[in-house]
């Protein structure tokens, strides 16, 4: 478990990361709801509003505003005090991004596939700079100070894809090919963090830099675990 709090201009920030030592696997409920169950028994809070999407390896987000029981898509935010944004991984790359100025949270699944996409890229661009703006109402941010947590996923290392993958990520120098033929080692974060410092080089980054696949502390999809690991972030007044 990783469980820690950030300071900032209009309260805290709340980040809780939850892997195989904490979570009992799920048994078939629905994904929502264990969800909801499951950070629930954390946070011990039963007035928070808990969200979390039907993830489908997408570049969709959604404000809380608008999300559905069925929603389907891989990022969402608000900008509410005591909601919680939840997302699962099982080697994907989990990311938890704040504003320090305004109330401002998001969340982000990110694959290969919305990597790919550019879930990060849309994010920050679509999402965190226009809400921001919104929330500043006499536009006077020119620099807004944003942070962002990237949780346990597969390593580079660790990460084999073929080269029909691995032809996305080339160029930008973050797939390097194997002595076996035809494979490579793709490293998604350090792309993600690449494409984070493009729109603010100066923003905090968090990476915990532990990969799944052989870590005791996760569930890993290529490990053959059912489970998920769960990463969330609140709001919560001081």
């Amino acid at each position: 478990m990783i469980d820690f709090t950030i300071p900032t201009d209009y309260g805290r920030i709340e980040i809780l990361s939850l892997g195989k030592r904490d979570l009992v696997e799920n048994d078939g409920t629905d994904w929502n709801l264990y969800c909801k169950k499951t950070i629930r028994n954390f946070h011990k809070d039963e007035s928070e509003e808990i969200y979390s999407l039907d993830q489908i390896h997408s570049d969709a987000i959604w404000n809380t505003q608008e999300i559905k029981s069925d929603s389907k898509g891989d990022g969402l935010y608000t900008s509410e005090y005591n909601q919680t944004l939840v997302i699962r991984t099982a080697d994907c790359v989990p990311i938890l991004v704040w504003s320090f100025d305004y109330p401002f949270i998001g969340a982000i699944h990110s694959g290969w596939k919305g990597t790919q996409l550019g879930i990060t890229e849309k994010f920050i661009s679509n999402t965190f700079n226009k809400t921001v703006k919104g929330l500043d109402r006499q536009s006077k941010i020119t620099n807004p100070k944003i942070g962002f947590y990237i949780g346990s996923h597969i390593l580079a290392k660790d990460y084999e894809v073929s080269e029909d993958v691995a032809s996305y990520f080339l160029e930008s120098g973050f797939a390097i090919a194997k002595d076996t033929a035809g494979k490579y080692n793709l490293d998604l974060s350090g792309y993600i963090q690449s494409k984070i410092k493009d729109y603010y080089p100066k923003a905090l980054v968090i990476n915990v830099n532990e990969s799944t696949l052989d870590s005791p502390n996760w569930f890993s999809h290529r490990s053959g675990d059912k489970g998920r690991n769960l990463h969330c972030i609140r709001i919560l007044k001081d």
